[in-house]
């Protein structure tokens, strides 16, 4: 990459000068570029940098967070017994497991069933999904956690359950009478 010096040349026709100054012009672009990629490389590596030392006290703030508020990061999972056809519904965090009766597949058709303008499916995925989606609304109602993160589940029926979340006003569908 270097310039072509026009001054030690004497026998060069202008079709050449004009070629040798194309090719000046795009050294000197080519200089500038790389000057600028250079600049930008250390951004990156500053940019880089600045991500992994957030990524890091974010990660640290979550652990704390989770010590410290462990009814935020208590999961709900809902099982099918299908022995007996009853909903079952597991709170669990990284210390404590606990279980709640929820019914039978029939009584939670019967209890949701005013909440909905057509009939509620008869599915059982269906019905997971929604008491999944009932309970995680109200769960800070149902359960409390102790700073050692043992859950205490609050003794709490069906219709207690369906009660809360109907307060709550988040029904997809509403019936015109309940």
């Amino acid at each position: 990459m270097k310039k072509i010096n026009l001054n030690n040349s004497y026998n060069i026709d202008e079709d050449q000068i004009i070629l040798i100054e194309q090719y000046n012009k795009l050294i000197k672009k080519e200089k500038k570029l790389n000057k600028s990629i250079e600049k930008l490389k250390k951004k990156k590596k500053n940019a880089n940098e600045e991500m992994r030392t957030i990524i890091e006290k974010r990660k640290k703030t979550f652990n704390n967070l989770k010590k410290r508020s462990l009814i935020l990061f208590t999961s709900v999972s809902i099982v099918y017994d299908k022995r007996w056809e009853t909903y079952i519904c597991i709170f669990k965090n990284s210390n404590h497991q606990k279980s709640l009766y929820i019914g039978k597949h029939q009584s939670i058709l019967d209890s949701l069933s005013p909440y909905y303008k057509d009939s509620v499916p008869d599915s059982i995925e269906f019905l997971k999904g929604e008491i999944k989606k009932i309970i995680n609304t109200i769960k800070t109602k149902i359960i409390t956690v102790s700073p050692k993160g043992t859950i205490v589940l609050n003794k709490l029926k069906l219709n207690d359950i369906v009660d809360l979340y109907s307060e709550t006003g988040n029904w997809a569908y509403w019936s015109l009478n309940k």
